[in-house]
């Protein structure tokens, strides 16, 4: 590959995380969902919107509402598995699919 090919393999990716959080953000899940729709993947889908974080950072202020924020990625991560998807797509809002996820909770 060259220099320049990775260079804009590079911001590509930057362009599709969130700054604070590392995850995916918006774009990055509207390709991801387009590349799995195409193929058919199964998917279980999981939209998260965090409570209350207009009231903490009103209260606490915004470094309590990023802490809040980053904490519940965290959690999601450890969560999650690696072939998941999982990205920021507002500001309190989040996606998760779960690729190939069994019907079933295994015993």
């Amino acid at each position: 590959m060259t220099e320049t090919k990775q260079r804009e393999e590079m911001l590509r990716r930057k362009a599709q995380r969130d700054p604070m959080t590392g995850i995916g953000n918006r774009a990055f899940f509207l390709e991801k969902a387009e590349d799995m729709l195409e193929k058919e993947v199964s998917m279980v889908f999981c939209y998260c919107d965090l409570d209350h974080l207009k009231y903490i950072n009103d209260h606490f202020g915004h470094a309590e509402g990023d802490w809040y924020i980053r904490h519940f990625v965290h959690t999601v991560e450890n969560l999650i598995r690696k072939e998941d998807i999982f990205a920021r797509v507002g500001g309190d809002e989040f996606c998760i699919v779960l690729q190939n996820c069994p019907l079933q909770r295994k015993e």
